[in-house]
């Protein structure tokens, strides 16, 4: 049976009641092909058809007439419409998505329908002399009922779900791969299935490597005795404190358990890559000593490998006032920022994915590195699991630490917020210190949604958010979740009402993040194949709420888009301005939008940086963002009623922005991206570049994105035209066009553009090799810059030169 063309209710009144004569003859040739297929359940080729299973034949168009050339001839196609890249003839491939399923060939089916296609083409192309719509409606019309779809899904957002699901789900710690975990997931697949009326949901389990606390301590042994509590106590005001403080001890995920005695302490400050130069260059040495170096600046396991990598036998993490604490405004629970006692837990690896399983999904049966292996930084390209024991203090624990030390400090903002002068060491300070976890291999749980696409399923649009939390998790990432829940929940409104999106909407609930974005990586590497042929875009939420300003991450190709959406979004009364959504969206008060680069440390990061699927991140953020409870016991369903979204408006503008980017990107027929802006800001990196390394010569790159800035403004501009005129148009060269414009971002992953950084292989952007959390532009370019590195940079100028080259050609190809 051929794929349903019927418009859905909500559609029905802007399409056309008939069908062009060349969707007529597509049609006829597809019926063909299932007549004649009509015995060979098992048999596909997964460039074009798209067998479902036994009670009947899902044909989906062949991507492309070259495309079905290629595809018979068994030549080299390295773009097929966006789908599987083909060489050296047919690939055929199984679907863990389940409804992309392929089997065998049925070579005697396509090579009939495929000349029945070709046939009709031409036939169609004289009698109409090459032209005629087939979208069956007008550009007006479309935007139209886009914006009713939208504006449909926005009259149904509500706070009071987000209420009842930010109490559910924070109520309780639910550490991943536990037990609370486990129900929780359970919880989800309920609510999406049963309640809003997802048609498809299921649990997808993987086995990963965790790791738990099993003991901890810390003493000062000199010059006077100090016994560390590395405990966090309850408060009063906060009733789920008392049950939290016992759930799960202060602790950082992938820490090794060892032990060290009457080592010396040496403070390094936010122990960023110059910091640790600092000491260098005063000639002090860290071999044989513990670390002891504040939260801020920068993801704490950069700051753990970079002490490791310098001799380092044990690493303290602690959070100073002066960043999130009383430095910064009133402690909880009288206002939002950590308190004396706060301890925030976190990973300290530095990579993604399960460490056992680098590159491949951790199914079931799996082959699987030892621990030893994964331990290896070679093997590990870099991102090796911890070798020494690391764990987080609060800062009443430090202050002895640091008091007792000597030394004078390499530079004046070394100095922190507690009240005396702040000294480095090495001593006299000295500890003894032990820490011993339990490293395990368990089943994690992500929940996966469908909404099933109508023109188009087998193009993808993503949405996600983690579940999994270091406690209870009220703003990371429950405040994430229950805008995930509140858009699905309406998204299930529409589809009850007959809504039928053009292409189809995947929600991911990941597991396991906290650890390494471990869930959403085994899913991408899981289904890599299925995402690169046809994902759009993913959008990612996780700790969406605390401040006073719209700020967004994405990918500048998204920046149009993201402008549209906000400013039919109104601003919450608490907002930094509006009365849009779009009038928050600032920086330090300066009025910019423009999403910010993605580095990682979230879901998002699998997405871009292994497939090359476009991004977006949404959050409320703001230099004022009380956020001194992150991962720690407090943060708790009383911290977002009194101090993260009192009114609740963050969340539910939130969730409305949200909606209204994954229905116009699972609905608009030209996907809405554009790339000036990308080619725009590629100019601005290599300006940043030069001013950091004035003796190269940088004229390779800046030929280079001149070309692809001209190849930018012709696939706008083509872009444009076809999104105003879709009557002047048929189905497939929209289809061509919006795949070319999907599969931009592809272009810019290659192998070997950067070196030892585990999964990431997009060459315009990465994670921060010191800080995971910042992203960097060019960033083999900038490491080879930042290491002093000449010739190695002088070789990156000419590999990205040639890179954004073949970028460019890729993109003159439509």
């Amino acid at each position: 049976r051929p794929p349903s063309r019927q418009c859905s209710s909500l559609e029905a009144e802007t399409q056309s009641t008939e069908m062009s004569h060349r969707d007529d003859i597509e049609l006829q040739g597809l019926r063909a092909m299932d007549s004649l297929a009509g015995d060979h359940d098992e048999d596909a080729v997964s460039g074009g058809i798209n067998v479902a299973d036994d009670e009947g034949y899902e044909l989906e168009m062949a991507p492309s007439l070259d495309a079905a050339e290629h595809m018979l001839d068994g030549e080299e196609a390295d773009d097929v419409m966006g789908v599987t890249q083909f060489r050296d003839g047919f690939q055929t491939r199984t679907s863990p998505l389940g409804w992309m399923n392929s089997h065998r060939r049925a070579i005697l089916a396509l090579f009939v329908g495929l000349m029945l296609l070709l046939g009709g083409t031409a036939i169609f192309f004289l009698v109409h002399g090459g032209s005629g719509s087939n979208t069956g409606n007008s550009s007006q019309s479309t935007w139209e009922s886009i914006d009713r779809v939208a504006d449909q899904f926005a009259a149904g957002v509500s706070s009071t779900p987000i209420r009842e699901n930010m109490r559910l789900f924070s109520s309780v710690a639910h550490l991943a791969g536990t037990a609370q975990d486990r129900q929780q997931a359970e919880q989800v697949r309920a609510l999406l299935l049963e309640q809003y009326g997802l048609p498809e949901v299921e649990i997808e389990e993987f086995e990963v490597l965790l790791s738990y606390p099993v003991s901890a301590s810390l003493a000062m042994v000199h010059p006077v005795r100090f016994d560390a509590s590395l405990t966090e106590p309850p408060v009063p005001e906060d009733p789920t404190s008392a049950s939290l403080s016992r759930a799960v001890p202060t602790f950082n995920g992938y820490s090794a358990s060892g032990s060290v005695r009457d080592a010396q302490l040496v403070y390094v400050n936010y122990g960023r890559f110059e910091d640790y130069e600092l000491l260098r260059a005063r000639g002090v040495s860290l071999e044989g000593c513990v670390v002891l170096v504040r939260y801020g600046k920068g993801f704490r396991g950069n700051k753990a490998m970079l002490a490791e990598e310098r001799g380092a036998v044990g690493v303290l993490i602690y959070s100073d006032p002066a960043d999130d604490g009383y430095g910064k405004g009133t402690t909880y629970p009288q206002g939002g920022w950590r308190p004396e006692y706060g301890v925030q837990r976190g990973s300290v690896w530095t990579g993604n994915g399960d460490p056992l399983t680098p590159g491949w999904a951790s199914v079931a049966g799996a082959p699987r590195l030892s621990i030893e292996e994964a331990r290896d930084s070679t093997r590990m390209r870099g991102q090796p699991l911890p070798s020494i024991p690391i764990h987080p203090i609060s800062w009443h624990d430090a202050q002895p630490l640091l008091r007792n030390l000597t030394g004078e400090l390499p530079a004046a903002d070394w100095q922190g917020g507690l009240p005396f002068t702040y000294h480095m060491g090495p001593g006299p300070t000295r500890v003894d210190f032990e820490v011993q976890q339990s490293y395990e291999v368990k089943t994690i749980w992500n929940v996966m949604g469908t909404i099933r696409g109508e023109l188009e399923p087998d193009r993808l649009v993503l949405m996600g958010v983690h579940r999994d939390a270091w406690v209870a998790g009220a703003e990371d990432p429950v405040s994430g979740l229950v805008t995930f829940l509140e858009v699905a929940r309406n998204l299930g409104q529409l589809v009850k009402g007959g809504w039928k999106p053009r292409r189809t909407i995947v929600l991911g609930n990941w597991d396991a993040e906290e650890y390494g974005l471990i869930g959403s990586v085994e899913w991408v590497e899981k289904h890599a194949a299925e995402l690169n042929a046809g994902a759009v875009a993913y959008i990612n939420v996780d700790m969406t709420t605390g401040g006073d300003r719209f700020l967004p991450r994405g990918c500048p190709n998204i920046n149009g888009l993201m402008r549209t959406v906000t400013k039919q979004v109104e601003a919450p009364s608490v907002a930094y301005k509006g009365p849009t959504v779009f009038d928050s969206w600032t920086i330090d008060g300066s009025i910019d939008h423009r999403m910010q680069k993605l580095g990682s440390g979230s879901d998002f990061t699998a997405f871009l940086q292994f497939i090359g699927i476009s991004c977006v991140d949404l959050r409320w953020e703001g230099e004022d963002r009380a956020e001194g409870i992150y991962h720690s016991i407090y943060d708790s369903n009383y911290w977002i009623e009194n101090f993260g979204d009192p009114t609740w408006e963050l969340l539910t503008s939130l969730t409305q922005v949200f909606g209204r980017l994954v229905i116009n990107l699972a609905e608009a027929p030209v996907i809405p991206f554009r790339f000036n802006e990308y080619a725009n800001d590629i100019h601005v990196y290599i300006e940043q570049l030069q001013i950091l390394a004035e003796e190269l010569d940088f004229t390779p790159m800046y030929e280079a994105a001149s070309t692809f800035s001209k190849a930018a403004i012709e696939l706008d501009s083509r872009a444009d035209e076809m999104a105003a005129n879709l009557d002047k148009y048929t189905a497939l060269e929209v289809r061509q066009l919006s795949d070319r414009l999907m599969r931009v971002e592809r272009s810019f992953i290659n192998e070997y553009a950067l070196k030892n950084r585990g999964l990431y292989k997009h060459y315009i952007f990465a994670p921060g090799r010191y800080d995971s959390y910042a992203g960097e532009a060019f960033p083999s370019l900038y490491d080879a810059i930042r290491a002093d590195d000449m010739v190695e940079a002088r070789y990156q100028i000419q590999l990205l030169a040639g890179l954004l080259n073949e970028s460019a050609e890729f993109m003159a190809t439509v």
